[in-house]
């Protein structure tokens, strides 16, 4: 099982549409908006975001994964 966070943020059209696409097949995630989360930065700096939405995968061995696509994001929980 993989704990997914999505950075984005309210006024970030596609944003909406990842956390949508998500909703629609059932895949669990925790938003952070950006304008409101106090981490955001050293999140940013770490994994070198660019533009939003930007995915943070941890699985269960604790590797975490930074992933700029929704696509990649529903194919890893469906691949296993």
């Amino acid at each position: 099982m993989v704990k997914i966070y999505l950075l984005g943020a309210d006024w970030c059209g596609k944003c909406s549409q990842a956390k949508q696409i998500l909703e629609e097949r059932g895949i669990e995630y925790e938003y952070m908006d950006i304008g409101k989360e106090t981490k955001i930065p050293e999140i940013g700096k770490e994994y070198e975001i660019e533009h939003l939405p930007f995915f943070i995968v941890v699985n269960d061995n604790g590797v975490v994964n930074g992933i700029d696509s929704v696509v990649k994001v529903v194919n890893l929980v469906k691949n296993g």
